[in-house]
């Protein structure tokens, strides 16, 4: 059994990290932790202008978004870190196939009283896409953890 939760480096996902551990443990599961870096587009344009090969570029990029992950999460990470390119809705719905998740959880950002009454545009987007259960971790549980 596997939880795969999709994170973001600030914007409530310590407490979807931590919402996604706790069901992962009861349910004896297996955590992901998943890192959409739409940064890693940039790539063929940095290497071509820092003069190095884009593999370089590549790998330097993902060991920061690693470190920026540890910094946010702590070290050891709570579970194993997928680093994926692409819009975030299609790319949490292929990487739940991937690793075959049980749960998919994603926090919220916490907006106007308006944006509250619906779920923002991007969980909506992964639950329209999920192959799996999506569990949304409201932004009263991000602001109090």
């Amino acid at each position: 059994m596997t939880v795969m939760v999709a994170i973001r480096i600030g914007a409530g996902s310590r407490a979807a990290v931590t919402a996604a551990a706790q069901l992962a443990d009861r349910l004896g599961a297996q955590l992901r932790l998943l890192y959409v870096a739409m940064e890693l587009e940039a790539v063929p344009e940095l290497a071509v202008a820092a003069g190095q090969p884009e593999d370089a570029v590549r790998e330097r990029m993902l060991a920061e978004i690693r470190e920026r992950c540890v910094a946010e999460l702590g070290d050891p990470l709570p579970g194993d870190l997928l680093v994926r390119e692409g819009e975030v809705p299609e790319t949490v719905a292929r990487a739940a196939v991937e690793v075959s998740a049980d749960f998919i959880v994603v926090g919220m950002k916490g907006r106007s009283a308006l944006a509250r009454l619906v779920l923002g545009d991007t969980t909506n987007a992964i639950l329209e896409r999920a192959p799996c259960p999506v569990v949304v971790i409201p932004p009263a549980v991000a602001q109090s953890s």
